[in-house]
């Protein structure tokens, strides 16, 4: 999944794929540390039952 990502911010944002890598773990790294804001944005945009319909993200994150 993450390659994927790096794929768009590298063909949609046109960061080079170092940066598109760090990026993506400054993300991952502030989710980790902050569960519950995820979960409040995701909330906001209706998007509130990804998190179960994905299995929960605690284990995704490291929680």
């Amino acid at each position: 999944m993450k390659e994927q990502l790096v794929s768009l911010l590298v063909a949609k944002v046109g960061l080079d794929e170092e940066k598109a890598n760090q990026a993506i773990d400054t993300v991952l790294e502030y989710v980790k540390e902050h569960p519950e804001q995820l979960s409040e944005y995701l909330n906001k945009f209706g998007l509130g039952g990804i998190a179960e319909k994905l299995g929960g993200l605690g284990g995704m994150f490291g929680s």
